[in-house]
């Protein structure tokens, strides 16, 4: 680390403990003067580094430290403002009323924004509304990625969204505020398309969806290009085990992507693809990817169609595996 990492790490320890109610900490006068031998535009790299939309205040105690600072994040100070009010706004929207709200059992967020925000900020899950989010928001919750360093499980089923806009700019976003945390992404009867889906590859080949193990995107306009480009950038997610893809348009060409040689899906265990434009020439593609063990984890797969040529390449894996095939509720399982 420089001098310049070096000292944002020193004054966030001590501008934290300063923000508190008791103010312990080390005296900031050193810090202080520090600061006057720092060109304007280092300065600003400290405040960009200390920046929370959800908790600006750690990021204005650093600009108020001496009036030169103060007067060169002038424009900074007013974006953080105005950012940290649509965070309450859209925090108020994604937590609904009533208890259990974020994940956090009992809690009532009424109140001002600044608890609005630290609720938001320590979310286990976010649930979103199926209407009155706009593309701004969407864009605001792919940036706050980084700020939510709790959040498990996100869900978005917004039907009112009538472009695929929204989700591209979520999806774009992402690469901003990676969700490092995030376990389970679930995307339901939302216009995304080809271009959310090359849009959110794109997000996740840059690593911003590290340790998913649950990815549904059902109902949301999938087709053959869109899967395409996902099935490469999900190869980078190692802890991926379920992928949903009902009622996309998802046909037999796309699905090779899934067994081409060298592009497996290793800890892959449950396929959903029901309801899907996948028919018997898909289903035989997926059967010889089986039987060549380009999926070597799975065992559950759902199709609309080609029962029994996956079947029969089950039954002709499970020889191998000593595992039995069956079928339930559409299922077949192995």
């Amino acid at each position: 680390m420089g001098p310049l990492p070096d000292l944002t790490a020193e004054l966030t320890h001590v501008l934290v403990a300063q923000t508190q109610p008791t103010k312990t900490g080390r005296p900031i006068l050193a810090y202080v003067m520090a600061l006057e031998d720092l060109t304007d535009d280092e300065n600003l790299l400290i405040f960009y580094s200390l920046r929370d939309p959800c908790e600006p205040c750690i990021s204005l105690a650093f600009a108020s430290m001496n009036k030169g600072v103060w007067k060169t994040t002038k424009v900074q100070r007013q974006q953080l403002k105005d950012e940290n009010e649509h965070v309450a706004k859209l925090a108020r929207k994604l937590g609904g009323e009533g208890g259990d709200i974020f994940g956090v059992k009992g809690v009532r967020y009424r109140g001002p924004d600044s608890w609005v925000n630290k609720l938001l900020r320590k979310a286990r899950y976010v649930n979103t509304p199926r209407g009155d989010i706009t593309c701004s928001d969407m864009a605001l919750l792919g940036r706050l990625g980084s700020f939510l360093p709790e959040l498990e499980r996100l869900t978005l089923q917004i039907p009112s969204f009538v472009t695929t806009q929204p989700m591209q700019l979520f999806a774009e976003n992402l690469r901003v505020g990676a969700l490092l945390t995030l376990t389970s992404l679930r995307i339901t009867y939302t216009h995304m398309g080809d271009v959310g889906a090359s849009a959110l590859a794109a997000a996740v080949s840059r690593g911003a969806l590290p340790r998913l193990k649950c990815l549904k995107l059902q109902n949301v306009g999938i087709g053959d290009l869109g899967f395409k480009a996902l099935v490469p950038a999900l190869q980078q997610i190692h802890e991926l085990m379920a992928l949903g893809l009902k009622g996309n348009r998802l046909g037999d060409e796309g699905v090779t992507a899934l067994v081409a040689p060298g592009r497996a899906l290793k800890c892959l265990k449950i396929l959903d693809v029901d309801h899907t434009n996948i028919r018997d020439i898909g289903c035989k593609t997926l059967a010889t990817g089986i039987i060549n063990g380009t999926l070597p984890a799975l065992r559950m797969i759902r199709v609309s169609c080609g029962y029994r040529t996956l079947l029969s390449a089950w039954l002709t894996y499970g020889a191998k595996t000593h595992y039995m095939a069956s079928t339930m509720q559409g299922w077949i399982e192995f």
